[in-house]
């Protein structure tokens, strides 16, 4: 059930060793942004959904954001079960240093946006500043939507990691290359992570993380694709509602945790997903490589071993010639009697 994706090797994914959203921890209840410049006021777009805010020179994608957050916003609302709450904000930063200075907290350096739920606020880097990432920017936008609702849901209560990750990732269509590297590498090492291990939050280690993060959105598309499409809104219906995790998963796939954990990482590690690494460029190149310098080594060998032949045959045949060259038969004398 696990799409095999043969492409290169040794690419990590790009950052999320860290959380881009922040829930709880915001010791205000309004933050409304200055000017992104000291000659510039901010401009805006609002639906329903959402209010967004951008400089003049953002003003055509700032338009665009607002057009697909009105669509995105209630189709991953009805995709989680829950629901989408008052309008919320998304500040379209024109710069690197207004995105690092006019958010509530600090920022991860490498996120391309941030959310923050119990505000209502989301930050989006201006085309202009994003360094040629490739993720389309409502990408971006439709994954910090995820952690927004989830927040809300989830009220004064903390989201789990695992849930929150996952969430984000499955309903941004992120569970790609990057991620299948990171799963193939974890499988091939023996280091995959066990439920009980991703629900107790995410690692320190920075492979360990990009691990968990990988296993997060893995996860979350095995409880579809074995449980139902509303499975996953049934977890997060029950973990919403003050269950534990044990009772979630019980409630939502009739399993206990050990049980759903062998079934799941016995179906990643029964794939064929270990092979990846062994067929990806660097690898073929590697043995590649190598097999051109054991095919010169071989020839090499092969010659001075034909020469060697060649040699004891000239030995054997100047032998043979010497002793016809020295042979003097002797005359036969019969008697007829």
């Amino acid at each position: 059930m696990h799409i095999l994706i043969f492409i290169w090797f040794f690419f990590f994914p790009r950052a999320h060793a860290e959380a881009s959203w922040n829930q709880g921890k915001e010791r205000i209840s309004v933050f409304v942004p200055s000017a992104p410049s000291r000659t510039e006021n901010w401009h805006s777009t609002s639906n329903v959904y959402t209010d967004i805010y951008y400089a003049y020179k953002d003003r055509y994608i700032g338009q665009e954001l607002a057009r697909h957050a009105a669509r995105s916003t209630p189709k991953i609302a009805q995709q989680l079960g829950i629901g989408s709450g008052s309008a919320f904000k998304i500040y379209l930063m024109p710069t690197q240093e207004s995105f690092e200075r006019l958010q509530p907290g600090r920022t991860p350096d490498w996120a391309d946006g941030t959310a923050w739920p119990s505000l209502g606020l989301i930050f989006l880097r201006s085309p202009d500043i994003r360094d040629g990432r490739s993720d389309p920017l409502t990408q971006v936008l439709d994954h910090e939507i995820a952690h927004i609702l989830l927040g809300r849901a989830f009220a004064n209560r903390p989201v789990p990691r695992w849930l929150q990750e996952g969430v984000a990732q499955l309903v941004a269509g992120e569970h790609s290359h990057d991620s299948i590297d990171t799963l193939s590498q974890g499988i091939l090492g023996g280091e995959l992570l066990s439920l009980r291990e991703l629900s107790r939050g995410f690692p320190s280690g920075p492979h360990r993380a990009r691990l968990a993060y990988a296993q997060s959105a893995d996860f979350v598309i095995f409880l579809q694709q074995n449980y139902g499409s509303h499975a996953l809104q049934k977890l997060i219906h029950y973990m919403s509602h003050q269950y534990t995790f044990d009772q979630s998963i019980q409630m939502t796939t009739g399993r206990t945790v050990e049980e759903l954990d062998i079934q799941w990482r016995g179906e990643l590690s029964g794939s064929l997903l270990w092979l990846k690494p062994l067929v990806s460029d660097t690898a073929l190149l590697s043995v590649g490589g190598f097999l051109l310098i054991f095919g010169f080594v071989r020839s090499i060998r092969n010659r001075r071993q034909s020469r060697r032949l060649l040699l004891q045959e000239n030995e054997v045949y100047d032998a043979l010639e010497r002793e016809f060259r020295n042979w003097r038969p002797n005359r036969l004398l019969y008697r007829i009697d």
